[in-house]
């Protein structure tokens, strides 16, 4: 007759030690509750109370058709267990059901668990399946972390999230479910019967979408842009998007084309010229006409003609310009006279205002026509003020002069 054994084995801290008692390293203690022939011998410590080592023990010796041994460990922030066994693991032949042996590890930041059973041995004729899974909480976290984007994910970070990536695990589910038609047309048919075993983060065929000619920019194209033009239209894959080295943008988000800015320079109620305070130009503005002139932004985005923008804030112009830059690593060449500016304010002035309504964007060629004639119907001033450049440099223009010290993106 089969039978049925669970372990659950918890490693956590001595509770009458307290962290900042001095000792090097806190004792490990084990906690457990057995149901059947699967226990724990008594708690060792030949290196000392910091590593606690213990023997799982399985009377019967191995395993038969319809045998299943459930094992659970946990450890908690701070501790190490070792857990070995006296003896190889055996599944022995059978005719009947599968013999399982199912693992479940899970450890919290800076928990630690050496996992050092003896062999398996898998007699002939044996129907038996042995599985392990490890949660690690920091990994998860760190993988999350990854996701959120920041300013910067040094090498050894990227190195980390590939080993993280690159370790297996069983899919029982159809990963095609909830796609939508578009994403089930890349997909392959079938990625043979389930359950089937992948790594854990991936960059697949089906992640890739390919760029179509009319994406595409000529060199000898009609407004003189010069770039590097990525292969891709998109990229979704789960290591190239998380392995992002500066800011949350791919090569293939990175902004692109014409360097754009949009300004408000309307009067204020008609009545006070914008000239004597240029930063707030919209802000008594009515409420309806800023909900829509703002309404146009998102637009922008949600049908595609912008590949990048952002607020002009505190920085100023060339400072917003340069912000955006920064974080997809790409440089420009600005035009300061094309800036969009209200006649009789300074130049000087106007680059360092803070307007109440002022946006830089990065539109592609194809859709500049687009952007600039739905500012117009608004009546807000939108200019092309330079190029995209592959650089990392950002070069001003003035007066038909190039400044002599390019300024780092």
């Amino acid at each position: 007759m089969p039978w049925h054994a669970r372990l659950q084995l918890d490693y956590h801290r001595d509770p009458t030690i307290s962290a900042d008692a001095g000792a090097a390293a806190p004792r490990t203690l084990a906690r457990y509750l057995h149901n059947g022939p699967l226990r724990i011998l008594q708690s060792l410590y030949p290196e000392g109370d910091a590593v606690c080592h213990n023997v799982l023990v399985h009377p019967p010796g191995g395993l038969v058709g319809g045998d299943t041994l459930e094992i659970q460990v946990s450890a908690a922030t701070g501790t190490h267990g070792l857990v070995t066994t006296p003896g190889a693991t055996r599944f022995y032949r059978s005719d009947g059901a599968l013999a399982l042996q199912d693992t479940q590890i899970h450890l919290a930041a800076g928990a630690r668990l050496e996992w050092l059973p003896l062999e398996t041995l898998c007699y002939s004729g044996c129907q038996a399946e042995n599985r392990l899974q490890a949660t690690l909480d920091a990994e998860f976290a760190f993988v999350a972390q990854c996701n959120v984007g920041g300013e910067f994910l040094s090498p050894d970070k990227q190195a980390r999230l590939r080993e993280i990536g690159m370790r297996r695990w069983q899919r029982t589910l159809d990963d095609r479910l909830g796609l939508s038609r578009d994403e089930l047309a890349r997909k392959p048919a079938n990625d043979g019967p389930l359950p089937i075993e992948e790594t854990l983060l991936a960059d697949k065929p089906e992640h890739r979408i390919e760029r179509p000619e009319s994406e595409r920019i000529p060199a000898d194209n009609r407004w003189g842009f010069r770039m590097d033009v990525p292969e891709l239209l998109y990229n979704r894959g789960e290591l190239h998007n998380l392995s992002i080295s500066r800011g949350t943008l791919t090569a293939e988000d990175t902004p692109g084309g014409g360097l754009t800015m949009v300004l408000s320079l309307r009067s204020i109620h008609g009545r006070q010229p914008v000239t004597e305070s240029p930063e707030t130009a919209s802000t008594p503005a009515p409420a309806t006409r800023l909900r829509v002139d703002l309404e146009l932004l998102p637009r922008l985005g949600d049908d595609g003609v912008c590949e990048a923008a952002k607020d002009i804030s505190m920085a100023g112009v060339v400072g917003t310009a340069m912000m955006l830059l920064e974080c997809s690593q790409v440089g420009a060449v600005i035009d300061v006279d094309a800036i969009p500016r209200p006649n009789g304010v300074p130049l000087q002035r106007w680059l360092a205002a803070f307007p109440s309504y002022g946006f830089v964007l990065s539109v592609r060629p194809e859709h500049l026509g687009e952007v600039l004639t739905r500012f117009a119907v608004r009546d807000i001033a939108c200019s092309v003020v330079g190029d995209v450049t592959a650089t990392r440099e950002v070069h001003l223009r003035h007066a038909g002069g190039q400044a002599n010290q390019p300024h780092r993106a």
